[in-house]
C-alpha cells in the first residue's frame, strides 16, 4: 500500500488487507470459494460493474486500482466495496451489490465495517458449512485460525 487514500473507509479497508495478509492462504481461498459459491456469476458482474461505474474517473479510482493491484482473491470483492461503502444507495452500487461482494468474508471472519448489519443466523451457518468443506481440519480449527490472527494488532 503506497499511500493511497481509500476514501472514508479507508481505516477499514486498511485493517481489512492488514489482516488478510496475515490469514493463511487455505482460510483465504475457502472464503474466496464460498463467495463464488453463494453468488450467481451475474450478480458478482453487475456488483462490480456498478462499483466501477461510480468509481470510475473519480479520485477514488486510485484506490480501486490499488486494491486491485494488491489484494488476493478474498479480500479484493470486499476491498473494493468497502472503498465504495460510503456511496451506497438505492440506484447504481446499491446495498446488495456491497453485500454480494463482502458476503464471504463477513461471513467468514466478520463484519467489515461498525456499521454492517449482521448476518441471519440461518444464513450465517449455511456459510460457515460451505467455507469449512475441504478445509484440512475441522471447523473448530479455521474459526481458531481467524479468531488467533484477528486478534493480532
Amino acid at each position: 500500500m503506497r499511500g493511497v487514500n481509500y476514501g472514508p473507509q479507508h481505516a477499514e479497508v486498511a485493517a481489512l488487507l492488514s489482516l488478510a495478509a496475515r490469514l493463511p492462504d487455505e482460510y483465504i481461498e475457502r472464503v474466496a470459494d464460498f463467495t463464488y459459491l453463494k453468488a450467481r456469476e451475474e450478480q458478482l458482474f453487475a456488483a462490480y460493474d456498478a462499483l466501477d461505474t461510480l468509481c470510475g474517473g473519480t479520485p477514488r479510482a486510485e484506490a480501486v486500482v490499488e486494491v486491485m493491484e494488491t489484494a488476493r482473491n478474498a479480500e479484493y470483492l470486499p476491498a473494493l466495496a468497502l472503498v465504495a461503502r460510503d456511496l451506497v444507495a438505492p440506484t447504481g452500487f446499491t446495498q446488495a451489490h456491497y453485500d454480494t461482494l463482502t458476503l464471504g468474508w463477513r461471513v467468514a471472519v466478520g463484519p467489515l465495517h461498525p456499521d454492517d448489519q449482521d448476518m441471519p443466523d440461518e444464513q450465517r451457518s449455511t456459510a460457515v458449512s460451505l467455507v469449512a468443506q475441504g478445509f484440512a481440519g475441522t471447523f473448530g480449527d479455521l474459526v481458531a485460525v481467524a479468531a488467533a490472527v484477528t486478534a493480532q494488532p
